[in-house]
């Protein structure tokens, strides 16, 4: 008898739960013929998928999972987590910087051109001139906006003088900030501008850095939160204050089911529509983004780990959350210990910020996770437990359609005896 096989490209819509159970029977008999046994025909047909339907094999489900994690690290960069921070504090300090220099000259053309109309005589628009001290050196405010009215020689020698004296102060702070990035924007953060754009931008900047710490960190406790402001800021720490005391009573050997229902009630608006069914899966939640934020960390170089370590300890200060998360991190070692970072080879070129970066690791992390389920199901354990879910998550429909398949096939041998 002679069959004839007919191809064609994968456009997603072919239903693979559909399958031509006789040329799988014919697929199955071969392996039986070339195994000697039912298991290991079975075994062979999971692992190689059909040649005649559209049904990947487990080697080939794993193998394009392994190619899915290699492009994911060829095309981000992960040093840009912590050079693009950097350079919007560089773009700060320029504008800064700038803006000092741009007084100090205003102020000199100020003092020429005072010299000047001193020379010329006065002028009937500028009869008894500007009172000696309408510029009182003590008063930095007005600096900000020098204005265009001309000054009298004596008062503008004062101006210029008391700007270069600030404009020399200001300088050298800048000059001296610290190295470390998180150390330097968190000195920043008691320094006068004298530059409004730099002093926007360094607003602008502390908030995105907010926002990103706050959402990596911290969604599962506050999905009903919109906006990381001073009020939420408080309710945050209020809420890890509250779950640290759960936490102690849980390793004191205390029963926590009812201190959990209450926490769930009192922050049930923080919490949104989905909460944690149980404390155990809400620290599970927090200890999977501690080990993401450590494979963050194992993929940077050491000075890029160390400026990110200073930034994030600035940050949960600023947002006095310092504490309350050192406790909590020691209370989740404590309950649910866990092993070092694992680095992760990232050589792409594309920019992620800290949000971005630990969605990243999550993944990375799940790719791992059915990787290791792919390879159990290769070597015996089955494929009833593996996720198709997942599959489509990580990989696509084609993939998660060909586990639904393989799993079919499995059941149906099963049931058929």
């Amino acid at each position: 008898m002679t069959f004839t096989y007919r191809y064609s490209g994968w456009d997603g819509s072919q239903d693979l739960l559909q399958l031509d159970h006789e040329d799988l029977m014919a697929e199955l008999s071969d392996y039986l013929l070339a195994q000697g046994d039912v298991q290991s025909a079975l075994r062979m047909l999971m692992q190689r998928g059909s040649r005649n339907n559209p049904m990947l094999g487990l080697q080939e489900l794993l193998q394009r999972l392994r190619n899915q994690r290699q492009k994911t690290l060829d095309q981000y960069n992960m040093s840009s987590l912590v050079d693009d921070i950097r350079q919007e504090l560089e773009q700060i300090l320029q504008t800064e910087r700038e803006g000092i220099n741009r007084r100090v000259e205003e102020a000199r053309r100020r003092l020429a051109r005072a010299n000047e109309e001193t020379h010329r005589g006065p002028s009937p628009d500028r009869e008894g001139g500007v009172r000696p001290d309408a510029l009182s050196p003590d008063r930095e405010a007005g600096v900000q906006g020098l204005g265009e009215e001309v000054l009298d020689p004596e008062a503008a020698q004062r101006l210029a003088d008391f700007l270069q004296q600030l404009a020399e102060q200001k300088l050298e702070f800048l000059d001296h900030l610290p190295e470390n990035m998180g150390n330097a924007l968190n000195a920043l953060a008691h320094y006068d501008f004298l530059d409004p754009e730099a002093k926007r931008q360094y607003d602008e900047l502390m908030e995105k850095l907010r926002q990103q710490v706050s959402q990596s960190m911290f969604d599962q406790l506050q999905q009903g939160l919109n906006d990381m402001g001073t009020p939420q800021n408080k309710s945050l720490s209020e809420m890890l204050h509250d779950l640290n005391d759960l936490l102690r009573q849980k390793l004191e050997g205390q029963d926590t089911a009812q201190g959990f229902q209450d926490f769930l009630q009192k922050w049930q608006q923080q919490l949104g529509d989905n909460p944690p069914s149980s404390l155990e899966d809400m620290l599970e939640g927090l200890r999977q983004r501690m080990r993401q934020m450590q494979n963050v960390m194992e993929s940077l170089s050491s000075h890029q780990r160390s400026e990110l370590e200073s930034l994030l300890d600035n940050m949960m200060a600023d947002m006095n959350l310092r504490q309350e998360m050192a406790d909590l991190a020691e209370a989740i070692n404590q309950l649910m210990p866990q092993e070092r970072g694992q680095r992760h080879p990232f050589r792409g070129d594309e920019n992620l910020d800290l949000q971005q970066a630990m969605h990243l690791m999550e993944q990375l992390g799940q790719m791992e996770e059915l990787e290791k389920a792919l390879r159990r199901a290769q070597y015996g354990e089955g494929v009833e437990h593996l996720d198709p879910e997942r599959l489509r998550k990580l990989l696509g429909e084609e993939e998660a359609q060909s586990l639904e398949a393989l799993k079919s096939i499995a059941k149906e041998l099963e049931q058929a005896g």
